[in-house]
């Protein structure tokens, strides 16, 4: 329900929260803190309904303008306007431009533009306040949730070491990432045009080199690696070569086990088919959310699915037609 490019401008995030409708919670309401995007965009429709505008418009009139977060915007149109960059996608660790997916609905879970100046602004006012909150209010959202839980009020925290708030949030072709630690007065924060799902550790490194830089230690980068990606591709020339000197086999021979090499193609057909479920099953997300976010991934394991298809398929083509020569050679 989330990522979506075919909503509309004015009703996109009633149209989401309605496909929430008969959905099972995950947890008793009130039992735990979990980031979810469903909880913001029911947040966003609440806030649509009391306010009776629109929430691009409530966030503008309430939360940008007064911090003077003039390059930030809850709405695409804007976003363009005010200098929206295009968002790449990551091939083998190479930027591909992408298509511009942006979800009408989503301004609520992720889909709000801004810029690093602005940003600083806001984290300027989670540090120090301002009028938009209360001291109480402040000094609640800066504080780690209780029973070592490391969620609440929209920011995590730590699961050891120093305790401050921070957010990590990306959509198909951006990153982004805050954090402020209100007992040294610092935040830093990052914005990048450019995601992939297997490089999110290597992005994350990038923060915690700044954290370093800031306590006065060398910042460690992980590396940005592409290892799965180049084992699939080799594991899908693997099965082109197998392929190949498997029907070249079976074309030359006069006389055929036909259990065993129906019973081959068979397996070819059967993995062709279940490979996507039982990939998506393995790594618990969606085959959509693979093309998201490892769109190379994606396009390799498509490979590989064509690969095993027409091998099955030729290797009963040539089974019948080897059983319908041995058929006319015997009559």
């Amino acid at each position: 329900m989330t990522d979506q490019q075919d909503r509309d401008k004015e009703k996109g995030i009633t149209q989401a929260v309605t496909e929430l409708s008969g959905v099972k919670l995950n947890h008793v309401p009130g039992e735990v803190y979990e980031n979810n995007s469903a909880n913001y965009l029911l947040l966003g429709a609440i806030i649509e309904s009391v306010s009776n505008q629109s929430f691009s418009v409530f966030m503008d009139k309430y939360i940008f303008s007064p911090l003077g977060m003039n390059d930030t915007t809850a709405d695409y149109e804007r976003a363009i306007d005010k200098g929206f960059v295009p968002g790449f996608h990551s091939w083998f660790g190479k930027p591909v431009k992408g298509g511009g997916l942006y979800d009408q609905s989503g301004a609520p879970y992720g889909y709000m533009s801004s810029s690093s100046s602005d940003l600083a602004k806001f984290i300027k006012f989670m540090l120090y306040g301002g009028d938009l909150l209360t001291e109480q209010s402040l000094k609640h959202l800066q504080t780690p949730p209780e029973n070592d839980r490391r969620y609440g009020l929209g920011w995590h925290f730590p699961r050891s070491g120093d305790k401050y708030p921070y957010h990590t949030g990306a959509t198909p072709e951006y990153k982004s990432e805050v954090f402020f630690i209100p007992e040294k007065d610092l935040g830093a924060v990052l914005l990048m045009n450019k995601y992939h799902e297997l490089e999110a550790v290597s992005y994350l490194s990038i923060m915690e080199g700044i954290r370093s830089i800031m306590n006065g230690q060398s910042p460690k980068l992980a590396e940005m690696k592409v290892s799965t990606q180049w084992i699939t591709l080799g594991v899908a020339l693997l099965m082109v070569i197998i392929s190949i000197l498997s029907l070249i086999r079976l074309r030359r021979k006069t006389m055929i086990n036909k259990t065993l090499w129906v019973s081959t193609g068979l397996i070819s057909v059967i993995f062709a088919v279940g490979l996507i479920p039982l990939f998506t099953y393995s790594m618990g997300i969606s085959w959509r959310t693979v093309g998201l976010f490892l769109p190379d991934i994606e396009f390799l394991i498509q490979c590989l699915i064509a690969i095993l298809a027409v091998h099955g398929l030729l290797t009963f083509l040539f089974i019948a037609m080897k059983l319908k020569n041995q058929y006319l050679n015997n009559g």
